[in-house]
């Protein structure tokens, strides 16, 4: 079996631990202008409760990073045959309780807003099977690091993109984990999830991260190439380019243009306690 703790395209680098929002989260991207724009962030998945909408509006530099709902927007997702109209259950929060997705299926979203339309399509892939989530422990920066890991087998000959989403005592870490298998193809995987804390919960990100008796408990999300290259970029983006060159708006598969993205993705989850 291959380790692949550095994979090309890890967007969770070991010098770098910064701050980024995962997909359910709000997003706090910082934009190329001051101009305020809608924001979509839209799933389907496999999963009783999955298919929902949230629509905000960008905020500026100055404000806080909390969401700003909007209300009164027409949002639907098709499959090509049935067409889901989402009913808002909080303020920018749109859900359909009846569509489950199925994996080969294309999903169209359709978002709606006083005049302006938004649009964007995604294809939910064949779920990859999680094997095994355990942690590993490896000393880095002069500490030893509790490191969850996942052991998976990806499938030869076909292209797969999967995206780690991490709990940690049941608090959601906004570390973004998007991997491609341009070097894993057909190999047994076990990958590592390098979380050295995000200071969360303290401060210090040194009194956030994994320790002996934590619940660790880790999603798997098998999605297509567009949403695969959103989260890789949005997470570029907050890094920072090593050339100095300003960040750019994550790359978004939505048509209208709107921020965010539309993601028809499996899920699977494992967890475990740390010894």
């Amino acid at each position: 079996m291959n380790t692949y703790p550095f994979l090309k395209r890890s967007s969770s680098l070991l010098c770098l631990v910064l701050l980024v929002v995962s997909c359910e989260k709000e997003i706090d991207i910082q934009l190329d202008g001051v101009e305020k724009k809608y924001v979509i962030e839209g799933t389907v998945t496999d999963q009783e409760g999955g298919s929902q909408v949230w629509v905000s509006r960008t905020k500026d530099f100055a404000e806080d990073n909390s969401r700003t709902g909007v209300s009164g927007a027409i949002v639907e997702i098709s499959d090509g045959n049935t067409s889901y109209t989402l009913q808002e259950d909080e303020n920018g929060h749109y859900t359909a309780p009846a569509l489950i997705g199925t994996s080969g299926t294309t999903y169209h979203l359709s978002v709606r807003i006083g005049t302006e339309q938004f649009s964007a399509s995604s294809n939910m892939p064949q779920k990859v099977s999680m094997d095994s989530l355990y942690t590993r422990q490896e000393f880095l920066f002069d500490e030893m690091e509790n490191l969850p890991t996942i052991d998976f087998s990806d499938p030869a000959g076909e292209r797969n993109y999967y995206r780690f989403v991490l709990y940690v005592n049941d608090i959601k870490k906004r570390d973004i984990f998007a991997y491609d298998d341009d070097m894993i193809d057909g190999n047994s995987q076990s990958i590592s999830l390098f979380y050295l804390g995000d200071g969360e919960e303290d401060d210090d990100p040194r009194n956030d991260k994994i320790k002996s008796g934590d619940l660790v408990r880790v999603q798997m999300l098998c999605t297509d190439a567009a949403v695969y290259k959103y989260f890789y970029s949005l997470s570029s983006s907050a890094t920072g380019n090593p050339n100095g060159a300003a960040p750019a708006n994550p790359v978004s598969n939505l048509q209208g243009g709107a921020l965010g993205y539309f993601s028809a993705h499996t899920v699977q989850q494992q967890e475990t306690r740390v010894p």
